[in-house]
């Protein structure tokens, strides 16, 4: 038996697919920084 989501979790899972490319862009940034800096020996981009 299939039940029908609630309206609070259909518009978090909406907000949540909003999101996600700029969260996707954040986490590699951070890790391309971070990979910079170890690999350069250079202190932390800002």
């Amino acid at each position: 038996m299939l039940r029908n989501p609630s309206p609070i979790i259909g518009l978090l899972a909406e907000q949540v697919l909003d999101i996600l490319p700029e969260l996707i862009r954040v986490i590699i940034t951070t890790a391309m920084q971070d990979e910079r800096q170890k690999y350069l020996g250079a202190d932390p981009y800002m």
